[in-house]
C-alpha cells in the first residue's frame, strides 16, 4: 500500500471529519476508481498553530493534544478519491470556501498553485503502528491494515 507522511496534528486531523483534503505542492496521479492510502505520522509536530486550529484540534483530541498525539507511526488509511487544483475549492478573490467546510480550509494550505487530495472513506489503526515515514509517497506493508478492512 502507498503511504504519505505528515506533521502532526495534519495526521491525525485528516482521519477526522474535520480535514477532508490535504493539500500539497505537488499533483498525486489518482485514478477514477480511487485508491487506499496509508496515513503516516511524522516525529515533527507543527509549532506554529494559530487558535482556530488549536480549537478544532482541541475538540478532537483533547487539550493534551500536542503532547499526545502519535508521532513517527501509522495511523490509519483513507481513500483518495481525486487531486484537484486548490483554487477549484475557494474563492481566490474572497478565500471564502466553496466546495468545503470552514474547518477543512482551517486545516490546509489552500494558496494558488497548490493542489488538495480529497478524501472520502477513513479506517483508523486502533493502535498506531510504529513505522519509519518518508518524504513523498512511499510504500508500506498491506497486512498492517489487515484489521481497518
Amino acid at each position: 500500500m502507498k503511504a504519505l507522511s505528515l506533521w502532526q496534528p495534519w495526521a491525525s486531523l485528516w482521519l477526522t471529519p474535520s480535514k477532508i483534503h490535504e493539500t500539497r505542492h505537488w499533483r498525486l496521479q489518482v485514478p477514477t476508481s480511487g485508491f487506499w492510502l496509508a496515513v503516516h505520522a511524522a516525529k515533527r509536530l507543527e509549532r506554529d498553530v494559530d487558535w482556530k486550529l488549536d480549537a478544532i484540534c482541541y475538540h478532537h483530541f483533547g487539550h493534551h493534544w500536542r503532547r499526545e498525539l502519535p508521532r513517527g507511526a501509522l495511523l490509519g488509511r483513507v481513500f483518495v478519491t481525486a487531486c484537484l487544483p486548490t483554487a477549484s475549492l475557494y474563492d481566490p478573490d474572497g478565500g471564502a470556501p466553496a466546495a468545503m467546510s470552514l474547518e477543512d480550509f482551517e486545516c490546509g494550505n489552500f494558496a494558488e498553485g497548490r493542489y488538495a487530495f480529497r478524501r472520502s472513506d477513513v479506517h483508523a489503526l486502533a493502535i498506531p503502528h510504529a513505522f519509519i515515514g518518508r518524504q513523498g509517497i512511499f510504500s508500506v506493508p498491506d497486512h498492517i491494515f489487515a484489521e481497518a478492512a
